[in-house]
């Protein structure tokens, strides 16, 4: 991976390199429109929202895309879970979200669904794509409205216990360590 000087000064990475911009559970907000996880034990010792399979419930939060994020490229969220008893099955996770610009308009909602399984192992890490968004036309600090459920009995929801939520993430790639301007790159 070569580092190069940019002609104002600025250093970035000629290939980009992938870094994860990362909401955990516990900065995450009840949705109080809709049906909230309770918030309990995953293991005993360890608190987290745990989603129950017989319901949609939604958690919300805010991301901002940071000033070494490559322009034009696409990021991809994922969910990391565990479940909380030795059951099997497929948990339905759902993503909705909304991107702008700074100065611009948060358009109508995109949804990205996904099931995953869960392979009878209570508390067992889980890591569930969630697909990818192509980011063409934002830019450094955009930000994007979130809401991620569990899309409980239904669509094929089949594990029949809670899902304990570790983080919520994105996979994103840089290409800098940071803006030359407060907010923006001068080369996007």
């Amino acid at each position: 991976m070569a580092i190069q000087k940019h002609l104002n000064d600025s250093v970035y990475l000629n290939d980009g390199n992938w870094d994860d911009l990362r909401v955990a559970a516990q900065n995450t907000r009840i949705n109080p429109v809709k049906e909230k996880p309770d918030y309990g034990s995953l293991t005993g010792a360890f608190l987290t929202y745990l989603f129950d399979p017989a319901e949609t419930e939604t958690v919300n939060f805010v991301i901002q895309i940071p000033h070494s994020f490559k322009y034009n490229s696409t990021i991809y969220p994922h969910v990391h879970w565990a479940p909380v008893t030795a059951s099997s099955g497929s948990v339905r996770w759902s993503f909705e979200y909304s991107i702008a610009n700074i100065f611009g308009t948060f358009g109508a909602a995109t949804t990205l669904t996904a099931l995953c399984e869960a392979s009878g192992t209570a508390y067992k890490h889980f890591y569930c794509s969630l697909g990818s968004i192509d980011m063409s036309g934002f830019s450094t600090s955009c930000m994007i409205l979130c809401n991620l459920s569990r899309l409980g009995n239904g669509s094929g929801d089949d594990y029949p216990s809670d899902a304990g939520l570790l983080e919520f993430d994105i996979h994103y790639q840089k290409n800098c360590i940071g803006s030359d301007n407060e907010l923006n790159k001068s080369w996007e």
